[in-house]
Formats: C-alpha cells, sequence, structure tokens
C-alpha cells in the first residue's frame, strides 16, 4: 500500500462523468482501486438534453466571436468543468486533479502526479497526458523546466494541446479558467486563451492516457455530425489566404522551435 495515500487524498480528484456512464465508472474503480474512493464525482451536464432555448442562448456569443458553433457535448463538456472547478475554489485545498471518465492510468499514476505538488508554483497548469492520437502533436513542443520532473510547454503550443480529460489546478489557475468562461463561454480545452495576459504557465507530465479509439467519446460523435453539416459553410466562412498564413506560420514555429531545442510533448 502507498505509505503517501493519506497524504495525497488530501488532494482532492473531481471525476466528471455523465449519470448514464456507469460501466466507465466500475472501470475507473478497478484501474484506481486505491483512490476511487475518495473520488468527487462531479455530475456532468449533458449538453444533449439542454433545452433549445438554453442552449442557444448559451452559444449565441461564442458562435459571434469565432464564427463557430459549440455543440451540445462541447458545451456540456464546459460546463461540467467549470461545475468542477468551483466546487474546487470553494473549498480549502491548493490543488485538484480534474479527470474525465475515459482517462487510462492507474494508482501509479496518481502517485507520480502528486507527488510534483511540491513543485508546481501557484501560477501554473499541470497537463497529466492525454494527447494520444491528436493530429497537433507535431506542434506540441516543450523544454525541461527549472521544477524537477516538469516539462514548461511552449507557449506557441498552447493552442496546440487539447482534451480535458486529466489536469492539474491550483486555486489561480482555476479561477483564471472560470473568469474567462464566464466572460467569454468557449471549448472547456481552450488553453492559449484562458491565460492570456497573465503569469500563469502550463505544465507537462505525460502520466495518465486518453484512449486512442473515439468511438465511444460523445463529444466526438457530435463533433463528427456537426462536421458533415457545416463542412461547406466552415470552408467558405475562413478565407484560403488565412488558412495557408495559419499553415505557414505553424510550420515556421515548428523549425524554430527543432533549433531552439523544444523537444516534442
Amino acid at each position: 500500500m502507498n505509505l503517501n495515500l493519506k497524504q495525497n487524498n488530501q488532494i482532492p480528484i473531481y471525476l466528471v462523468s455523465l449519470d448514464e456512464d456507469t460501466q466507465r465508472r466500475e472501470t475507473l474503480a478497478k484501474d484506481f482501486p486505491l483512490y476511487y474512493p475518495n473520488i468527487t464525482r462531479v455530475s456532468a451536464v449533458d449538453g444533449r438534453k439542454i433545452t433549445a432555448k438554453s442552449y442557444y442562448n448559451s452559444i449565441i456569443d461564442y458562435y459571434r466571436r469565432t464564427n463557430k458553433v459549440l455543440s451540445p457535448a462541447e458545451l456540456g463538456c464546459t460546463l461540467s468543468h467549470i461545475k468542477a472547478l468551483k466546487l474546487f475554489l470553494n473549498s480549502d485545498n491548493e490543488f485538484a486533479l480534474i479527470l474525465e471518465d475515459d482517462v487510462i492510468g492507474n494508482d501509479k499514476n496518481i502517485d507520480d502526479i502528486f507527488s510534483l505538488t511540491t513543485v508546481v508554483h501557484p501560477n501554473s497548469l499541470l497537463i497529466c497526458g492525454g494527447q494520444e492520437g491528436l493530429n497537433a502533436r507535431k506542434y506540441q513542443f516543450g523544454k525541461k523546466s527549472k521544477y524537477e520532473g516538469l516539462t514548461e510547454i511552449s507557449m506557441f503550443s498552447y493552442r496546440h494541446v487539447f482534451r480535458t480529460c486529466c489536469y492539474l489546478v491550483t486555486k489561480n489557475s482555476a479561477k483564471a479558467i472560470v473568469d474567462y468562461q464566464e466572460r467569454n463561454l468557449t471549448l472547456a480545452d481552450k488553453w492559449d486563451v484562458f491565460f492570456k495576459d497573465t503569469d500563469i504557465k502550463i505544465f507537462y507530465k505525460n502520466s495518465l492516457s486518453h484512449p486512442k479509439d473515439l468511438a465511444n467519446s460523445h463529444i466526438e460523435q457530435d463533433r463528427a455530425y456537426f462536421k458533415n453539416k457545416t463542412s461547406l459553410q466552415k470552408f467558405f466562412s475562413k478565407n484560403i489566404l488565412e488558412r495557408v498564413a495559419i499553415k505557414l506560420y505553424n510550420e515556421t514555429q515548428f523549425i524554430l522551435h527543432k533549433i531552439k531545442g523544444y523537444k516534442s510533448l
């Protein structure tokens, strides 16, 4: 048995999970036998069950700002994580680990994450893995941090780091996320905008994983539907020159980061 379990249990773990996803939670209980009994489950918001009026009222500002539509599952994910972060902010704890119910790992992985809280700065957020299978992995760069065991993510790469299946927050980073979401509701994993114009930095530790097969992902099912319905709209909504400029910028940054000695996450 982990001798540090009692100490580590002082760090709350919030599990974002839909009420109906009992099988996922049963799997987690087997994979994390030491930590699971003390996990706080956050009853996730099922965006597919939100009334049409509430849905459109919630996403209209996002659409006006971005000319994009938040899918019902994406909206539910955002609202669920706001819910989890507010629970943490109302607690006396300095750190919290936020998990989703499709995360893959074991108790040892959580031990490793919690051991890093001795060096995690209050103005930081720790992405604990979950980047498997993403097309954006090419642009995910980091460098060895002055904090032992942590990789500091390049600011350029903030926009290329995705998912909310496993991350460690401090009071400062949690507040920054909630404050931004309450002003400008957006995707739950828009790390590049949450901490813009702040001193908060994002670090990385590849401890936990996300399924590569996304067939059972509620969000991916929604995104596939919306992609089919709006593909032409998306094609014409973004100028071809703008697409080329973004691609050129990303490729230039890729080369510069390699030259500067940055490593892939």
